[in-house]
Parts: C-alpha cells; structure tokens; sequence
C-alpha cells in the first residue's frame, strides 16, 4: 500500500482516479475468471461423468455382441449339421421308399398268388375239369385268357420251380388278369345273391296273399269291401294306440322327474347355491320345454289320426244307412255288421278321453314350467341383490 500511495502521491489526482477504476475493473474481471474456471471444472466432471458411463455401455453391448456373435456360429454349425442329416435321411428315405416298394410288390404278388390256389383242385388233372373251368373263367375273363391258358398259368404259379423262371411283367399281368377275374366274380356272386332274395321276398308275399285269400263269393251291385276299410281301422287305431301309449309313458317319466326335484327355500341358501340352482332349474326348463314341443308334436299326430279315424268311422256310417245288408255268406266283416262298428266307435271314445287327459297334462306341466321360471326369475333377483350389497 506504500508503494500505491506514493505512486499516487506523486501522480496528480486525475490520474489517481483513473488507477482506482482500472483498479476496481481488474478485480471485476479476475472474480469472472475465477466462475468462468468454476463452471468449466464442473463441466469437466459432468463430460467425464458422461465418458464414464458411456464406456460402461460401450463394454456391456461389446459383450453382448460377442455372445451373439457366438449363438450365430452355434446356429450355424447347427444349421450345416441339421442339412447333413436331412440330406442323409433324404438318401435314406429314398432307399427305404425303394425297399418298401420292393416288399409290397412281393407281399401283393404272393397275396394274388395265395388267391389262386382255391382254383387249384377246379383244374385238376382231368381235362374235361379243366376244359369247364376254361370255359367258366373264359365267358368271364378277358381275350388274352385265349393266348395265356388259365391251366397254364395257375400251375405255373403253383410251381415253385418255374417261379425261379417266371418274367416280372408277364407275373404282374397275371395277378392283374387273375385279380380283375375275381372282381368280376365277387359282382357276379353279389347280384346273384340280390336276385335270390328278392324271389324269396316274392315267394314269401305270395305265400302270405294265399294263406289270406277267402272263397269266392257272389258280389253285389252296392257291396262294397270292407276288409280293406277293417285294415285301415286297424291299422288306425294300433297308430293311435301306440302315441297313446308313449305319451303316458312320457307323462310318467316327467312325473318322476318332477318328484325327484327337491323343494327350494331361498332364505336358507347362499349365492353359490342359488347360482347351482338357477343354473340347475334352466336346465330342467329347457329340458321340459323340450319333451312339451316332443309332446304336443305326438298329440298333434295323434289328433291328426284320430280325425282320420272319424271320417272313415263317419263314411262306414253313410254307407250303412245308404246300403241295405247283403247276405253274409262268408266270414269277412261287412259295412251293415255293427258287431265290428261298435268295438271301432267305443276304442275312438277311449282314445279321445286318452287325448283329453294328455291335454289336460300338457298344460299342468306348462303351469309347472311357467312356476320354474318364476323361481329362475326370482333367484336371477336375489343374486343381483347379493352382488350389490357385496
């Protein structure tokens, strides 16, 4: 400070003045420089911080690189070796396809061969045998039996010896030829056997019309055949009979089925029961909506023959009192005789009480199905009302 104030002191005050400001201006400019070095230092550290952690990165994926790089010549020794295994099983498989051909041939030809031998006792030693068997297998076969002889050709597949001889080809046309034969011979047996039995089936109806053939007798003007009309009521009231009866049988089941269901208090169960059990009554609704439709599908066949049953009832009647009764010179059952009228008019009655009490079941049970949906309705409720206080 000496040394300034006497520099001052010898300076005049202008001069004095203009130090102090450079003075200030100095000290201004080295606080700058002492930031400016601050903030490159703290520069410095975040880039080496930076540096850092790049070559972290740089050395993980290098490493990463080098295992790929590994798992590619993995896969590629993987890859040449898996094409020499598939080239090899290629050899192989073509050799194998080769030999499996080879032994199906063999196993064909000696199949062919052992379906030769049952015409072997046909040509015996005996010409005349032979000669018909010829002539069987040449109304049968093809022209070139006339070049080939049959004989010829099934002794030479019975003889070991010329097998050892035999041509390929000339085996496989003779397979072919005996093969085609016994096709032709299968058809032949089939349609044969087919025309057996419909002569049987004819003998058999024409036995059956003689047993029910009745003596003549004189015919009529107005006679008109009722047996024809006593088969078609037969016939009519066995159909209606047997819905009938599998319509009480239907009832039972569904009967039994609706005793077997358990009573339902919903008070008493928790929502898992109620599910099991809406899911159980749906179930058994559907079910029962099914055998309704089944029902009403037999009571609608039922109705349609009872209505059949009706008008034939309703014609006997009309023509019993447009005719007058021919004498009953034979057995059969005519229009006038009301010994067979009456039994018929009595089994409708029956069969519409029957009917009667079918409909009657059918609604009870859809009175009981409209009650299950009620209780799937209510359950539905209550589970929601549980999920909402849940």
């Amino acid at each position: 400070m000496s040394f300034y104030r006497k520099i001052l002191q010898r300076y005049p005050d202008s001069y004095t003045a203009q130090i102090l400001a450079l003075d200030t201006h100095c000290s201004n400019l080295n606080s700058r420089l002492i930031s400016a070095l601050d903030s490159i230092d703290a520069i410095r550290l975040s880039h080496k911080q930076e540096l850092d952690d790049l070559q972290h990165r740089m050395h993980i994926l290098d490493a990463r690189f080098q295992m790929m790089k590994n798992r590619v010549k993995l896969a590629e020794m993987e890859r040449d070796e898996l094409r020499e295994g598939v080239e090899r099983l290629v050899e192989k498989g073509g050799t194998t396809t080769t030999i499996a051909l080879l032994e199906a041939q063999i196993a064909r030809r000696d199949i062919e061969l052992e379906s030769c031998r049952p015409y072997s006792h046909v040509l015996g030693s005996q010409p005349n045998e032979a000669a018909g068997a010829a002539g069987l297998f040449g109304t049968i076969g093809s022209n070139d039996v006339a070049q080939y002889p049959l004989t010829k050709m099934v002794e030479t597949c019975l003889n070991p010896e010329s097998l050892r001889t035999f041509p390929y080809e000339e085996g496989l046309k003779v397979l072919e030829e005996t093969a085609g034969r016994q096709r032709m011979l299968q058809t032949e047996v089939a349609s044969l056997c087919e025309k057996l039995d419909n002569e049987k089936k004819l003998v058999s109806e024409v036995i059956t019309s003689s047993n029910l053939d009745q003596p003549e007798v004189t015919k009529m003007p107005n006679r008109i055949p009722s047996a024809v009309s006593g088969s078609r009521i037969s016939s009519t009231v066995e159909t209606i009979e047997q819905h009938v009866h599998q319509l009480n049988i239907d009832m039972k089941d569904m009967q039994a089925e609706r005793d077997n269901v358990a009573d339902f208090n919903p008070s008493t169960t928790n929502g898992d029961e109620q599910l099991k059990r809406c899911l159980l009554l749906e179930e058994e609704c559907i079910r029962r909506r099914k055998s309704e439709q089944e029902l009403r599908q037999k009571l609608l066949l039922a109705s349609t023959a009872e209505e059949d049953l009706k008008n034939l009832v309703k014609r006997l009647q009309e023509q019993l009192h447009d005719h007058n009764s021919p004498p009953n010179v034979d057995n059969t059952p005519s229009v006038n005789d009301t010994s067979f009228i009456t039994p018929t008019l009595v089994r409708v009655n029956q069969i519409q009480t029957e009917l009667e009490q079918t409909r009657s079941e059918v609604d009870r049970r859809q009175v009981v199905i409209d009650e299950l949906r009620n209780q799937i309705a209510l359950l539905h409720q209550q589970n929601q009302n549980i999920e909402e206080n849940g």
